[in-house]
């Protein structure tokens, strides 16, 4: 895109290089972000002037600031996805799973709401917290109803990390995946995460056909067998499209 501000599409990287590890200083935030130690200190001084980032110790550590709490509440209460989605997860919690509800942010997946499984071994997520596309059911996803133009330079630009040995690393393999989600209506994660857990996810999607999050449900492997998922599927699918009927209603 021509338009993109260059100097804020450092910022935020640098933000995000704070959000995810918290307490760096100018030399850690600057390798993290990609960006001169120079360009990272003059970004960090304007951002700790608005209280967005706070420095504690004679060695200059930075965390996020107090005043993203306004920002936070604010995103919050403007946004219609998550109340909409919660009694609906609710419902889809009854196999006994966990439900994550994700959406795409910076090329990564962003959890936006978890309810967690009452049992004693479940999947865990954090809500705020990223993960990876390829590796997991709710990313895959969200790129099977993305335009092909779109999801490939995502790909193109995409790490893709093994994180198991299942884990699929190889792009053509992963864009088999993805349009086979497409054709499907779901996708599937199964130990690409994490070992011992599988996970489906359903996409969510606007008037547009975008896809602006998707619906999961995660849990240990030993549960979530061939002769269970196929239910876990079909529910998965109809809760998001239930909510993606309700988006257009509101």
């Amino acid at each position: 895109m021509t338009d993109r501000v260059a100097v804020l599409d450092k910022a935020l990287d640098v933000l995000e290089a704070l959000a995810e590890r918290p307490s760096q200083n100018v030399a850690e935030l600057s390798q993290a972000a990609g960006v001169t130690k120079a360009t990272a200190y003059r970004i960090l001084a304007t951002l700790e002037t608005r209280g967005c980032v706070v420095t504690y110790g004679r060695v200059r550590r930075y965390s996020i600031g107090q005043a993203f709490q306004l920002y936070s509440r604010a995103a919050r209460e403007a946004d219609r996805l998550v109340p909409l989605a919660q009694p609906h997860m609710r419902e889809l919690a009854q196999f006994g799973e966990t439900v994550n509800l994700g959406a795409l942010a910076n090329q990564k997946l962003l959890y936006l709401e978890v309810i967690e499984s009452s049992q004693s071994l479940r999947a865990i997520s954090e809500v705020g917290s990223f993960d990876t596309l390829h590796a997991t059911a709710l990313g895959k996803a969200i790129l099977s109803r993305m335009p092909a133009d779109e999801r490939d330079a995502i790909l193109a630009e995409a790490e893709l990390v093994p994180l198991t040995d299942r884990t699929v690393t190889a792009v053509a393999a992963l864009r088999q995946q993805i349009e086979r989600a497409c054709t499907d209506g779901y996708a599937i994660d199964d130990e690409e995460n994490e070992i011992g857990m599988r996970c489906v996810a359903a996409p969510i999607v606007n008037a547009d056909g975008w896809p602006v999050a998707a619906l999961s449900v995660s849990g240990p492997s030993s549960r979530m067998t061939a002769s269970a998922i196929d239910s876990i599927i079909a529910g998965t699918i109809s809760t998001a499209r239930r909510i993606s009927e309700e988006l257009l209603r509101i």
